[in-house]
């Protein structure tokens, strides 16, 4: 009824919030008899709070709620530079799945191959390594062409260009990516 927890938002099912959101998307208000009573109860309305696809800080709130300072009621100013903030577990939900990718060979002629256009081409610093990639991948839809299908990627890349791939603004420098080429002509040519 709005007098017990008060919900202000613009947020409702199926709205999209940008990446350049205001930080302020709902904001909880709860009243009850007793302030421990009405900390209880924002924190059962925390824990019920569902949002997906934006980060929030509903867990950091809940953990500021415990926190002995705030429960006992003796919050100071500068309290929160004590709290040590423990993130939750992460809850994983397969909504729908896929064979994995098979393992390819890491010996024989096309993993040489592969080896020797990085030493031509990247310097012979850089030694590849075959790791296994949990997820499926677009890789599953070649394994019909050939047993030797590898994910690879001949770039050195700033952390920025790393997290901007399949970003918006996806872009890498112009010598990274004649490097690159570099390679495939190398990889091609052996």
């Amino acid at each position: 009824d709005g007098r017990a927890l008060r919900i202000d938002t613009w947020v409702e099912a199926g709205c999209e919030i940008p990446p350049y959101f205001d930080p302020m998307i709902a904001k909880l208000i709860s009243w009850q008899p007793t302030r421990e009573a009405a900390r209880l109860a924002l924190d059962a309305a925390l824990e019920a709070t569902q949002l997906y696809g934006v980060e929030t800080n509903q867990h950091y709130l809940r953990q500021i709620l415990a926190d002995a300072p705030f429960a006992s009621g003796q919050p100071w100013t500068r309290c929160l530079e004590q709290l040590t903030y423990h993130a939750p577990l992460i809850d994983i939900e397969l909504r729908h799945g896929g064979d994995p990718s098979p393992v390819s060979p890491w010996q024989g002629a096309a993993w040489r191959r592969l080896a020797a256009a990085v030493g031509e081409t990247l310097g012979e610093d850089v030694v590849p390594l075959p790791y296994l990639q949990l997820g499926a991948s677009d890789s599953r839809f070649y394994t019909g062409l050939t047993d030797h299908v590898y994910r690879f990627a001949p770039f050195h890349l700033t952390r920025a260009e790393r997290d901007a791939l399949h970003a918006p603004d996806e872009r890498i420098r112009v010598e990274v990516w004649l490097r690159g080429i570099r390679f495939y002509r190398a990889l091609l040519a052996s």
